[in-house]
């Protein structure tokens, strides 16, 4: 299951369900790689000021960011049992920071290759936790 947070906010969680409800998937069977936008610095750009003091803007806002970080903290309580990796990791570098709206092609494509780097990171791990086990 794929999806951006703005219909099933915890698409980890819907697609374990569905594994374990509909599909009948037994947990040992089940392997999840959940995978986050990336955690940036929380410095403000100038956008974010202005949007920051409209309070309805605000709040949404903060809605996302709190419901990628709590992706796995609801998942390990919930369904403790299924074999997940989680990939969300912090960069620090203000060439990568976005917005919900960016265009910019080639920071898009930095974006791109920072997602690349962080699997090349995970590789070995995740061939091992996808291996398939006769």
């Amino acid at each position: 299951m794929v999806d951006g947070g703005f219909v099933a906010n915890n698409p980890t969680l819907f697609a374990i369900t569905d594994a374990l409800g509909p599909l009948g998937i037994a947990p040992d069977d089940i392997r999840v790689l959940s995978l986050g936008t990336g955690n940036f610095p929380s410095k403000m750009r100038l956008a974010s000021r202005v949007s920051s003091r409209i309070s309805s803007v605000q709040t949404f806002m903060t809605l996302l960011k709190t419901g990628s970080n709590t992706v796995e903290e609801l998942r390990g309580l919930i369904f403790g049992d299924v074999q997940t990796i989680r990939i969300d990791d912090v960069f620090a570098d203000e060439a990568y920071r976005t917005d919900f709206v960016e265009a910019n092609p080639a920071k898009l494509k930095k974006i791109f290759q920072l997602g690349r780097k962080s699997f090349e990171g995970r590789e070995q791990e995740l061939r091992k936790f996808f291996e398939v086990r006769a």
